[in-house]
């Protein structure tokens, strides 16, 4: 009989809350607190799906008084495997859900038939943990004795790639290429589709994130790793307005700088007790002018208003949090940091977590910890670097079927765990501790606030 399978994964880090898997003709799995990092197996059969195949596949949110905060669904079909909603299942198309108290994420990845190391099995992740606007705040509030403590021992949730967001800035990136020739209407044609084909294979390929900067620092995000440069193939007598500086990924360019510093700093003017590290990088940027170190600093340092200040070099993140606050450095700059990065080609370029587990976390040391400015664990593994077939295959999936997203839960589901249990017996020095991820969600936050607190020396948890 026809089937097609779902995994789904879940975290709840939200006191009282549970979240329900259904498919079709199947017993409700429940999930809470007190059973986290789990994963379901989960079948939609062809004896319960209607006359056309079809079946049914839902989650729902349940908050502390029992009542849904939150549900989705969508259709999964026996006969062709596919799976989608009443709108695209695609990374842009689920933003995290926020309210005043809880905050919602999830994501979905459509599976094929299973090639080239790909799942067959539908993949359905959801976290559901508290809003972490003010988190800094709460664990550490002025005034208290804590705060006297290094910012160091803050351990910080990244978004890998955090200005990969967003595809809006992607034709402005085509407009800049070899302008093609004339074409006969059946050239244009091929040219359309290969274009098309083209925007899905970078979509796939290059889309690190999918909720706005803003949602980010919500959900708790407090490292951002934004590598900016110019548009590619803009001349370097073109390429001197720090104004056209984008996040880039290779040569692909994300969400514009200055839209990103007014989110940023339109947070920072609400929520006084936060201070984030931004990570202006040039790594992984290919064929693209970059901007001079000294004009990106005036531009970042522009943007700022009076009350908020940009503290730039790594001594920073070893000043007590309340000099920080009274200094009213809201933003750090670790330039000049020395930092041990915990990504390795040969284990982060892979379908499952084991090889980062058993190679790189457990490798992890106090002496080398203690020898850095920042180390930076890494939980997303790197799919789309295991070959050439792998971006042949994105550039004809669907949008919602980025390898990226078809690996994200199964690692989260091992590494952010091995982070919480294992990663403060490894790393015992007080230098700063970053933890990244793509698709930044409330698991690996929720994880970031337990060691924070743990460093911090704080009896009990935030609530």
């Amino acid at each position: 009989m026809p089937s097609k399978g779902i995994d789904a994964y879940c975290y709840v880090g939200l006191p009282g809350a549970h979240v329900d898997f259904t498919v079709a003709g199947k017993n409700v799995i429940r999930r809470d607190c007190g059973n986290n990092f789990t994963a379901s197996r989960l079948d939609m059969d062809w004896s319960n799906a209607d006359w056309h195949g079809c079946g049914l596949y839902s989650w729902t949110v349940f908050g502390t008084d029992g009542k849904a905060l939150t549900s989705r669904e969508v259709t999964v079909n026996t006969l062709t495997g596919r799976m989608y909603g009443t709108s695209s299942l695609a990374p842009f198309n689920t933003p995290a859900i926020i309210q005043k108290d809880y905050c919602i994420c999830y994501g979905y990845y459509v599976a094929g038939k299973g090639v080239l190391g790909l799942t067959n099995r539908h993949q359905s992740w959801v976290t559901v943990t508290p809003r972490r606007s003010n988190w800094m705040g709460e664990l550490v509030p002025p005034g208290s004795c804590v705060e006297t403590k290094s910012f160091s021992l803050f351990v910080l949730p990244g978004a890998h790639n955090a200005g990969m967001n967003t595809m809006d800035n992607f034709p402005a990136f085509m407009h800049m290429q070899t302008k093609p020739p004339v074409m006969t209407p059946t050239q244009a044609r091929i040219a359309a589709l290969s274009m098309r084909l083209c925007r899905r294979g970078i979509h796939n390929m290059a889309i690190t994130q999918k909720e706005s900067i803003t949602a980010m620092l919500h959900i708790g995000t407090r490292m951002f790793d934004f590598r900016p440069a110019f548009l590619s193939g803009v001349s370097p007598s073109n390429a001197r307005s720090i104004e056209n500086v984008y996040a880039t990924h290779v040569r692909i360019p994300g969400i514009d700088l200055a839209t990103f510093l007014k989110e940023l700093i339109d947070f920072l003017k609400d929520n006084p007790t936060e201070i984030v590290v931004l990570s202006l990088s040039s790594a992984g940027i290919r064929g693209c002018e970059q901007p001079k170190r000294e004009a990106l600093r005036r531009a970042v340092n522009r943007a700022f208003p009076e009350s908020l200040r940009v503290g730039w070099g790594h001594a920073l993140l070893s000043e007590s949090v309340a000099e920080l606050r009274a200094s009213r450095i809201r933003v750090i700059v670790p330039d000049g940091a020395t930092g041990y990065d915990a990504w390795s080609g040969k284990n982060h370029r892979a379908f499952t977590p084991d090889k980062i587990i058993n190679n790189v976390f457990r490798s992890l040391n106090a002496e080398r910890h203690a020898a850095v400015h920042i180390t930076k664990l890494r939980c997303a593994l790197t799919p789309t670097a295991t070959g050439k077939g792998i971006v042949a295959h994105s550039a004809i999936s669907d949008k919602s079927s980025s390898p990226l997203m078809e690996v994200k839960a199964r690692s989260d589901l091992k590494t952010l765990k091995w982070i919480r249990d294992h990663a403060l017996e490894h790393l015992k020095a007080d230098t700063t501790i970053t933890v990244t991820n793509d698709f930044i969600d409330g698991q690996t936050v929720e994880i970031c606030v337990t060691l924070s607190d743990r460093r911090f020396g704080i009896p009990d948890p935030v609530p």
